[in-house]
């Protein structure tokens, strides 16, 4: 909710969209700031109410936008159509491409502060905590070994081992 609403009071539609399109992409669908600075308007498909994000890049991938996501995401593309207009709209550093978003949080700091890093960090144990199998949750994250879930596993909500013995032993599971 603080992170909807330092969105909203952003004084103009063009920073609102901003931070809209870095709330849906970062904390909706797991990107990175250097993902979602590439990112176009046409990377963006909405099919059956659900919104996915195709991923351009070293790491190609569609990803499905968390449906607490979807309307913070549609806000910021709505009325945009342009399929080569970048998302998050700014200057584009070529010694650094995700210097414009790092400058834009700086400049328009909230109660909580936003960080791609963080939103990402969020959307990932999010997953993980919801079961997501790991190799899934790798392909969607963008990861290419099982090391750099490290650091989310640790915040991940603890399972009690009991509730999966069943499952370890291989009985049967009833439908």
């Amino acid at each position: 909710a603080s992170m909807h609403s330092w969105a909203a009071s952003l004084t103009t539609d063009l920073k609102r969209q901003n931070a809209q399109a870095l709330l849906g992409l970062a904390g909706g669908a797991g990107l990175r700031a250097n993902e979602i600075i590439d990112l176009r308007l046409g990377d963006i498909d909405v099919i059956d109410g659900r919104l996915f994000v195709n991923v351009p890049g070293v790491n190609p991938r569609r990803v499905p936008v968390r449906h607490p996501w979807n309307r913070t995401l549609l806000r910021s593309v709505a009325c945009r159509t342009d399929p080569n207009e970048y998302v998050f709209r700014a200057y584009r550093f070529e010694e650094y491409r995700p210097r414009a978003i790092q400058t834009f949080l700086t400049d328009h700091p909230g109660r909580v502060r936003a960080t791609v890093s963080r939103l990402r960090a969020t959307w990932i144990v999010a997953q993980i905590d919801l079961g997501l199998p790991l190799p899934v949750l790798m392909a969607l994250a963008g990861f290419s070994t099982t090391g750099s879930l490290d650091k989310h596993l640790v915040h991940a909500r603890s399972l009690d081992v009991a509730n999966y013995v069943g499952l370890v032993i291989g009985e049967e599971v009833s439908a």
